[in-house]
């Protein structure tokens, strides 16, 4: 293979990591907005009610709507995670993965991937995705809590599914980091097996 036919591989794989990039940053964005959109649909829920004593505060009709708003906004930012992460992150990998071996193959490549594959950046985008999501769920009970409101005991099942769930996800997020890495390291035994991740 030509030194102008590598190149053009490489050109073109960096062209598809940049386009996946794009599109992975605009479902973070994404993201971000349905948590503030869970934010305000809170408080839409929230209206002046008139105590017995006569006095005036926020409260809601019916707090399971609020926790209602809190866990579609979860279950929301999990669907984009599940779009982002498993889907267009395992497809930029694939690329990222062909550049990896290109660099190894052939010493005149910069090895600006082989520098970049330590980031964990699975790791740190699933964990930016689980604050989001988790941090709209426990807004819907902070705002219950806020207007004295209660929830029969039977609603207090969300608790363990939210952190079960969030763990699960974690768990498959690690998972496909260490099959990035050991692909990786593969490479690296095939090229240079006297040095892994170097």
């Amino acid at each position: 293979t030509t030194v102008p036919e590598v190149w053009a591989f490489v050109t073109e794989i960096g062209t598809a990591e940049r386009e996946f990039n794009t599109l992975q940053a605009g479902y973070r964005k994404l993201a971000s907005g349905w948590l503030l959109a869970v934010f305000g649909g809170l408080g839409f829920l929230l209206e002046p009610i008139t105590m017995p004593g006569g006095e005036v505060q926020l409260g809601v009709k019916d707090p399971r709507l609020l926790l209602a708003v809190g866990f579609a906004g979860w279950l929301g930012i999990l669907v984009l995670w599940l779009v982002d992460i498993p889907l267009y992150h395992r497809l930029l990998v694939s690329y990222f993965l062909e550049g990896y071996e290109l660099e190894a193959q052939y010493e005149w490549l910069p090895k600006v991937r082989h520098k970049m594959h330590k980031t964990r950046a699975i790791i740190f985008a699933t964990i930016f995705y689980l604050s989001l999501a988790t941090a709209a769920f426990f807004a819907s009970w902070l705002t219950i809590w806020s207007v004295k409101e209660t929830l029969p005991q039977k609603y207090c099942w969300s608790f363990p599914v939210v952190v079960v769930l969030d763990l699960a996800v974690l768990i498959w997020a690690v998972c496909m980091h260490r099959d990035s890495s050991s692909f990786i390291s593969g490479i690296d035994n095939k090229y240079n097996p006297h040095s892994r991740n170097s």
